[in-house]
């Protein structure tokens, strides 16, 4: 599915979007939704086949990091597509904007309780 998906995607994205200047932008968004698709698809699959619940989908306090991540791509992809974002005086700004939203989000997944999880699980494989 991601392969599949990637290929048609981003050469649709590459040619359609080249002649408005986001025929980069429009590939590697192709390319990361692609990979999204494919994730699901297994999740999807996964929950379907074991019969597990799709409220088990998503780890408990998961929410946070989730909206960070979707409120980035309200606030931060419209701006990327318009040509002003482009512009040298710009820079800073976007910087920073996009420093502080991934602060929070790095706050949130420290905060998750499955981190403690994975760096039990990391540590238990590393040669003492």
């Amino acid at each position: 599915m991601t392969a599949v998906s990637n290929a048609a995607l981003g050469a649709l994205a590459g040619r359609f979007a080249a002649p408005f200047g986001l025929g980069g932008l429009a590939v590697v968004s192709t390319a990361a939704f692609s990979l999204a698709l494919g994730y699901a698809v297994v999740s999807i699959a996964y929950h379907v086949e074991n019969r597990v619940p799709f409220t088990q989908l998503l780890p408990e306090k998961s929410g946070p990091i989730l909206a960070a991540a979707v409120l980035s791509v309200f606030l931060f992809l419209p701006a990327v597509c318009t040509a002003a974002v482009r512009s040298s005086a710009l820079e800073r700004p976007a910087s920073a904007a996009i420093l502080l939203l991934l602060t929070v989000i790095l706050v949130f997944a420290w905060r998750h309780p499955i981190r403690r999880r994975v760096w039990r699980w990391v540590f238990s494989r590393v040669p003492a």
